[in-house]
This record gives structure tokens, C-alpha cells and sequence, in this order.
């Protein structure tokens, strides 16, 4: 989506793919929303990814802001509500990405 010269690109529902570093090529968008939810079991990966791959999906987005969605509005798999959103943080710290990450919640707006 573009919006007075500002550009976001929104994932959906998506697992990772390598085409995320063409869409980050391609697009430069500013501000990236990714999901990290319903990756558990393993199997759910071919359609969503966890923090681990959104990170990964990240690193394509040179200089964007990450915007991460775990829809935590109810239960999608396996793995505790609270995880997603805890191991992402887990993985920023340690990458050094923090400044570069926003968490969003379920109807609260955000401003980048």
C-alpha cells in the first residue's frame, strides 16, 4: 500500500518464502507487518511463520520498521498465546534489531 509517499506492505497471512527479499527490493517499503502466529506444529509452517521466520523475512526489508501481528484476539495452534510475541522479542534483542520493531495488539491503533 502507498499513502502519501509512505509505504507499507502488509504479509497477511503468510509463510515464509524467499520472495520476501524481492518484495523488499522491489517495493522499499518504510514500514512492513508481518505475521508471527499459528506455527505449531511444524506442519502449519507451509501457510504461517513464526518470529524466527518473520525476522529472517525481515532482513529483506532494508530500513523498514517491522510491525509484528501474533492475533492474539483467540487460540490458532499450538503454542502458548503469550510466545510469539515473547520469542520475537527474544530474537530482535539478540539481532540487535529492537529499535526496528513494534508490536501491534488487536484493535489498538499505531502510529509509525
Amino acid at each position: 500500500m502507498e499513502h502519501q509517499g509512505r509505504k507499507i506492505y502488509h504479509a497477511g497471512d503468510s509463510a515464509y518464502f524467499d520472495g520476501f527479499k524481492e518484495i523488499g527490493k522491489r517495493l522499499s517499503p518504510e514500514i512492513a507487518l508481518l505475521p508471527i502466529g499459528a506455527y505449531h506444529p511444524e506442519s502449519f509452517r507451509r501457510m504461517h511463520m513464526g518470529p524466527d521466520e518473520a525476522v529472517r523475512a525481515f532482513r529483506g526489508f532494508a530500513g523498514a520498521v517491522a510491525g509484528a501481528d501474533a492475533l492474539r484476539a483467540f487460540k490458532l495452534s499450538f503454542e502458548a498465546m503469550d510466545e510469539p510475541p515473547r520469542w520475537l522479542r527474544e530474537i530482535a534483542a539478540k539481532e540487535n534489531l529492537t529499535q526496528r520493531l513494534r508490536m501491534l495488539d488487536e484493535g489498538v491503533p499505531t502510529v509509525f
